[in-house]
């Protein structure tokens, strides 16, 4: 009796340290530089351990509220078949609220403009800045077994969220070392690069060969300047537009590419 006692307590101990399932869920987060509850989709992947010794790569998202089960499922099998090591996501819904004018919530967080005192809209980008470089991150290691190494970090964003990663990766080079960037929305408001081969940085940029045509032209100006400067990149396009769909079937290319061995220049 004693011993069966022995071994439920072990395999109790075992369920409670260590889910045999992936698991995808929503939780939330305050924002002290923004006043507001910020929603977040988080991935853990199957038998991960939160009271153990492994610290997992992390993939941080914009629009976290674009990720479907369909994603978990994608990753699932990623994992499942040793093409890619776990890993933990997390995905920072945006404020989809409008502001008025065709405008929401989420344009102002994810691309720059010049702050005017007299309109403190103007200040969002900076305060979205610090929440996510700083806050998202910060509450994420202390909940989640993930590793504090920058190369074991990855952004992705999509549209306006890859957007605003061009921008976190100007502003932060320091901080995660792979961006996967799909459909960059920017158009004319281009920023100059600032990037150089020793930040260490790695892009996998995508974009359909349907989309805007000012979408396809900022990537192309972005692959150059990475060649120009030996920045470790890979680019590809589908032939379709604007569409989740395409983001999506990307992203799995990417984690797929960017944990492979990579030529160095």
């Amino acid at each position: 009796m004693t011993q069966k006692i022995l071994a439920l307590l072990l395999f109790s101990t075992f369920i409670f340290k260590s889910d045999a399932q992936s698991r995808f869920f929503q939780d939330s987060l305050f924002s002290k530089s923004l006043n507001e509850q910020r929603i977040l989709t988080i991935y853990l992947p199957e038998h991960y351990n939160g009271s153990g010794v492994t610290k997992y790569p992390v993939v941080y998202t914009a629009d976290g509220q674009l990720l479907t089960e369909s994603y978990q499922h994608q990753m699932d099998s990623l994992i499942a078949n040793k093409l890619i090591p776990p890993f933990v996501l997390v995905g920072s819904h945006s404020n989809e609220n409008s502001v008025g004018g065709g405008i929401a919530y989420r344009n102002l967080d994810y691309m720059r403009m010049a702050y005017n005192p007299e309109m403190p809209l103007t200040a969002r980008f900076d305060q979205h800045m610090i929440f996510f470089s700083q806050e998202l991150i910060q509450y994420a290691e202390s909940n989640f077994q993930i590793s504090k190494k920058p190369e074991d970090r990855t952004f992705y964003g999509m549209s306006n969220g890859a957007d605003f990663g061009v921008a976190l990766a100007q502003d932060h080079p320091e901080l995660i070392k792979k961006h996967i960037l799909m459909s960059v929305f920017s158009g004319k408001s281009r920023v100059p690069l600032k990037w150089k081969k020793k930040d260490g940085l790695y892009f996998y940029l995508g974009y359909g060969l349907k989309e805007p045509e000012h979408v396809g032209e900022e990537t192309v100006r972005m692959e150059s300047y990475f060649i120009q400067n030996l920045i470790l990149h890979t680019v590809i396009t589908w032939n379709g537009g604007h569409d989740r769909k395409y983001w999506e079937a990307t992203f799995v290319k990417a984690l797929i590419r960017l944990n492979q061995p990579v030529e160095k220049k």
